[in-house]
């Protein structure tokens, strides 16, 4: 498959003339494209960005995100103790009706009710 062709990418000689960079160019090479990407106005602006999401936005977003998670922690406990009164409430109608003898409505299918069975 196409395995064949990116082996022999990898395995290719450059037959550019490309001589391999010693250590101290490249380190040379990638220090003078720093420099010129550090002294663009593009960089200083995504500087001046990132130094405003740092200052401004991050808080916000962190009290933000603290307050989601009370918010659905609260919400979740609610549930469960509903969940739970609705639990006990149909046990408690459940061992009532068969106390009195009646039988069941609907015989049960494949576990039914709050399960939705079917």
């Amino acid at each position: 498959g196409g395995g064949g062709a990116a082996g022999g990418a990898a395995g290719a000689k450059p037959d550019d003339g490309a001589v391999p960079l010693t250590i101290e160019e490249a380190a040379a090479a990638l220090a003078a494209t720093r420099d010129a990407i550090m002294a663009s106005p593009w960089w200083q602006k995504a500087r001046e960005g990132v130094d405003f999401a740092r200052r401004e936005v991050a808080p916000r977003l962190w009290s933000g995100l603290k307050a989601a998670g009370r918010i659905g922690r609260e919400f979740a406990i609610g549930f469960g103790e509903e969940w739970r009164k609705a639990q006990a409430a149909s046990a408690e109608a459940r061992d009532r009706s068969m106390a009195a003898g009646a039988a069941p409505s609907a015989p049960p299918r494949g576990g039914g009710g709050a399960y939705g069975g079917g």
